[in-house]
């Protein structure tokens, strides 16, 4: 399944009510364009990519309680890459879990030179981030800089994060802030500037 297209922005919203999607061994692609899932359940067997064209500003949301997002891959790639593109300014790109929605999978924020200030937040109350099936990196390799992981308002994040892996990946954050806010290191530990 792909949303959007080199050089093109869309908007749109996948209300999935009760039902679930299931994508089996394929890749989800979000390019250059908005998507919210706003109810039901998504679940992708492949990968995802979120800014995969020679571009930026994707945003891929998963918004509301009840509502859940799972990438369940297990192979050499992150389930979840946000900017990814080979070559062009692949930046600001977001992935966005909100207001009591739940996101199931490890990730990479800038896995390529190009990639940089793209984010994962999690934000309120009763948002939950799994990804105990692949560690989560932040800025990968060199050249990758100003990406984040945003934790904040009571949401919990649970598994291993790798931030700043490489020599010459800088200025990548995780941010946790606000009451009740959660890093559960049960599943994993968190290393910083392990190159």
């Amino acid at each position: 399944i792909e949303f959007g297209a080199s050089g093109y922005t869309g908007v749109a919203t996948l209300a999935l009510g009760s039902q679930t999607l299931a994508v089996g061994g394929n890749f989800f692609v979000v390019n250059d364009s908005r998507l919210t899932l706003a109810s039901g359940c998504l679940t992708v067997g492949g990968t995802a990519y979120i800014g995969n064209a020679n571009g930026g500003n994707s945003r891929f949301v998963v918004s509301g309680s009840g509502t859940t997002a799972s990438f369940t891959s297990t192979g050499g790639n992150s389930p979840i890459n946000l900017g990814y593109a080979d070559s062009g300014d692949c930046r600001d790109n977001l992935l966005e879990v909100r207001d009591g929605a739940q996101l199931l999978g490890g990730a990479r924020l800038g896995p390529k030179a190009c990639g940089h200030h793209n984010t994962i937040r999690v934000t309120g109350s009763g948002s939950t981030w799994t990804a105990t099936n692949h560690k989560t990196y932040i800025g990968a390799v060199a050249g990758s800089y100003a990406n984040m992981v945003q934790l904040e308002d009571g949401a919990t994040f649970t598994g291993a994060l790798s931030l700043g892996e490489v020599k010459g990946s800088i200025s990548n954050t995780l941010w946790v802030s606000g009451a009740n806010t959660t890093w559960n290191r049960t599943d994993g530990q968190l290393y910083i500037g392990i190159a």
